[in-house]
């Protein structure tokens, strides 16, 4: 099982309470190749007035570390490396990268890592940690 990160709990207290139910914790995708990979979470939501349903996968961070840059960059390479899983995995899901507000704050005036996430169209989700909400969702 892979170590959870420390806002694991939080985050997904902010998707039930915005309406998502949690499927999977830790979702699982078995490859061809490279035996499984786990994406922290999977939840989905269904939405009655489209007669359908959106399902999202969740990969959850701080972006603590020695450096945000050094944090991110770890952070892009496992959700593209989960954005090819998920496509060749014939799975229906919108991948999401999960941090905190204030963390996101700081990385959008890094302009290396907001030109990464525009550039790379990377999806994600910001967590206020003391109100265990989400702030944002950046599509």
């Amino acid at each position: 099982m892979p170590k959870r990160d420390s806002i694991h709990d939080i985050v997904r207290v902010a998707l039930e309470k915005d309406g998502w139910k949690i499927t999977h914790d830790p979702f699982t995708i078995a490859t061809a190749d490279s035996g499984e990979i786990h994406i922290d979470l999977a939840a989905e939501r269904i939405l009655a007035a489209e007669k359908g349903d959106d399902k999202i996968a969740v990969e959850i961070k701080t972006l603590v570390g020695k450096s945000l840059i050094t944090e991110f960059y770890s952070a892009l390479g496992k959700y593209q490396l989960y954005e090819v899983a998920i496509e060749e995995a014939t799975i229906n899901r919108v991948l999401y990268l999960a941090m905190p507000d204030l963390i996101y704050q700081k990385a959008w005036k890094h302009s290396l890592i907001r030109g990464s996430i525009i550039k790379y169209g990377i999806k994600v989700i910001v967590i206020d940690l003391d109100t265990e909400k989400i702030t944002q969702w950046i599509k």
